[in-house]
């Protein structure tokens, strides 16, 4: 794959997420910078020159300092691209001039799979975009103690990549940064590291514990996206911001924890919530538990929330939820039942996609709450049961979207919580010339259940 491909096909994923930007590294300034999207090349009075030595390609970035570099933008010319086991120095010397090595230019090596391992001698301090993404037999990376900076991308793709150490003095693990490492096992981060950005992790499918260090502020959207061999995830007391779908697809995903002394996050039977819990943000979807009620304290289920709880069977939200956001129940495929109170007064769409078990849905609204199509979008609710507060059936049954479940009951509810399932007679769907048919599309039915008759249009 060139250089070029593997950049568009990194810009398309940031595009795909909705997210975009750019980021420099800048030497001159490096050791009072918090940033590495602070730093840029090439500041000051100096000759740009190009040279190789023992098999890389330098280019100078001040007048003392060189960048490790590729051949040319596109990369290298065939059978020019460094290979084996790859050792950058501390220095170098060229006509009769020494130079200090202190960066790895933006894609360096990227697309480079002829490359096995890298050793950095210290006095590197930035290594940049891109600089070894799609390096794809690159198992092995000693990264010196004088590094302070990585930047966006610089190891993704690096897909035999297996254990990693950052060092002291690096405060950002930038967006795209180790993602889809597919053979990632352990990374240790350091205690100076102060931001986790978007999807710095994804897709490290391998990867089965992370130590997320004090200290750590900020983890960016979708950091951990698809880390499928995650099993608990331990939050930082300093954490302060947490990303929209940090953890999604994290599907072995048992607890998420924190201490008391986090200001921003908390945790109860390792559900993670906001600190006050008016917030569900999330629920480890390999919980072993097939109910589960949402505590009282909950206003709003975030997005995605409760997506790939694959051992539910049934969720209870009590009354004072107010809001449940978009696909919350995505991928409960074992799911069969839940309730919703009188307090919900928003439902975000597709909220029960791939729910294919679903048979019963429990509200408690006097009044059919006014939805559109989309939140049961994908959901086959001509084949299932809607149980309301008794003397609304025939409400519910002539409200647009409620009027297309397959069957409507009366359900008895005491203090917005539905007590008591009425179990559903036998029920026969007719079309309009009384033969036999099925709901699975549009038109007129005729359905008997109960002793009673009764049209329905799709």
């Amino acid at each position: 794959m060139t250089k070029k491909l593997l950049l568009n096909c990194l810009l398309a994923v940031a595009l795909f997420f909705g997210f975009g930007g750019t980021s420099h590294l800048s030497l001159q300034a490096a050791n009072t910078l918090e940033s590495s999207s602070e730093i840029v090349f090439g500041e000051g009075d100096y000759e740009e020159i190009r040279f190789t030595v023992d098999g890389l390609y330098y280019v100078t970035v001040s007048d003392t300092e060189v960048a490790v570099d590729s051949e040319t933008e596109e990369g290298y010319n065939e059978g020019n691209a460094p290979s084996g086991d790859i050792v950058v120095p501390s220095t170098v010397e060229w006509n009769g001039k020494t130079y200090n090595v202190v960066a790895v230019s933006p894609s360096a090596f990227s697309a480079n799979d002829n490359i096995s391992s890298v050793t950095f001698n210290e006095g590197i301090i930035v290594i940049s975009e891109f600089a070894f993404m799609g390096c794809s037999n690159l198992d092995t990376i000693k990264l010196p103690s004088s590094l302070i900076a990585i930047g966006p991308g610089a190891f993704y793709f690096c897909s035999a990549l297996n254990y990693l150490t950052i060092p002291e003095g690096v405060t950002e693990i930038p967006m795209f940064c180790f993602g889809a490492c597919s053979n990632l096992l352990n990374i240790s981060l350091p205690n100076s590291l102060k931001k986790i950005d978007m999807q710095a992790f994804y897709a490290c499918s391998a990867m089965e514990s992370i130590v997320i260090p004090e200290g750590v502020e900020e983890i960016g959207d979708a950091t951990f996206f698809a880390c499928a061999g995650l099993s608990k995830i331990q939050l930082p007391a300093s954490l302060q911001t947490l990303g929209v779908n940090a953890f999604y697809y994290c599907t072995n995903i048992s607890e998420f924890s924190t201490t008391e002394q986090n200001t921003k996050f908390s945790t109860e039977n390792g559900v993670l919530f906001n600190k006050d819990k008016s917030l569900l943000i999330a629920y480890p979807p390999a919980k072993d538990a097939s109910e589960y009620t949402v505590p009282a304290s909950v206003k709003e289920i975030n997005s995605l929330a409760f997506a790939n709880a694959t051992n539910l069977s049934k969720i209870v939200i009590p009354n004072g939820v107010e809001k449940v956001s978009a696909m919350a129940f995505s991928n409960c495929t074992n799911l069969e039942r839940i309730h919703f109170p009188a307090s919900v007064t928003s439902l975000g769409r597709n909220l029960f996609e791939n729910c294919g078990m679903l048979a019963e849905i429990h509200v408690a609204w006097e009044d059919p709450l006014d939805i559109g199509e989309e939140v049961f979008e994908e959901l086959p609710i001509f084949n299932m049961h809607l149980y309301v507060p008794e003397g609304t059936e025939s409400i519910y049954m002539t409200t647009e979207v409620w009027k297309r479940f397959g069957g409507v009951f009366a359900d008895e509810i005491v203090d917005g919580i539905h007590t008591t399932t009425l179990a559903p007679a036998t029920r026969s769907v007719y079309d309009l010339d009384g033969r036999p048919a099925t709901l699975n599309g549009k038109g007129v039915h005729l359905i008997r259940e109960n002793g009673k008759v009764r049209k329905v249009i799709l």
